[in-house]
């Protein structure tokens, strides 16, 4: 009977020591990054008109580009919002992530994702704390700022520089209707 109640509390504490963990890495604070400017870029610009499925295609083409060395965690897709599906860990296991954000497009042609939906596998967890873990562990360019207090996610398209050295800049992001259109500005040529 001893031997019984020794394994008991020796398999209580494991499990006592790893809720305890778990807990302390999910409200670990997030590192600050610099947020991205909000000024606004001028030069020429070229106005261009999308639909989702292939601003779905760069979108994918860019983040296997930009983050070739790292294993990407995530995706981003573009459906009536903007979704991104990616993994945590939580309790040493795998436990798939969806969000669902609504894009808005500010004066100064930069998008800011708000929350609207989440789900973590079956787990209630608050939008805070995901929004945390995903600016701590999963890579994301310089332009992008995460937000957890706000549950939004600022990106900054005219920090975003292409290959050519244009800048990007949204008109019109109505992912409904399947109307995007954006601006390319060239900031070496001004009008």
């Amino acid at each position: 009977m001893k031997k019984w109640k020794t394994l008991f509390f020796s398999l209580l504490c494991l499990n006592i020591i790893l809720v305890l963990v778990a807990v302390v890495a999910i409200f670990q604070p997030i590192e600050q990054r610099q947020a991205p400017s909000k000024e606004e870029i001028n030069g020429i610009e070229l106005g261009v008109v999308g639909d989702k499925k292939n601003l779905n295609a760069l979108i994918d083409k860019y983040l296997k580009q930009e983050f070739a060395s790292d294993a990407l965690a995530y995706n981003v897709v573009l459906n009536d919002e903007v979704e991104v599906y990616g993994k945590i860990v939580a309790f040493g296991r795998d436990v798939d992530i969806k969000m669902t954000f609504a894009p808005i497009v500010q004066k100064n042609g930069n998008l800011v994702l708000e929350q609207t939906g989440l789900s973590v596998g079956a787990l209630p967890l608050p939008v805070e704390t995901v929004l945390k873990y995903v600016n701590n562990h999963f890579p994301m360019p310089e332009w992008v700022s995460i937000n957890p207090k706000k549950e939004s996610i600022y990106v900054a398209l005219n920090q975003m520089e292409l290959e050519n050295g244009f800048r990007v800049k949204a008109e019109k992001f109505d992912l409904k209707n399947d109307e995007i259109s954006i601006k390319l500005i060239d900031p070496t040529v001004q009008p």
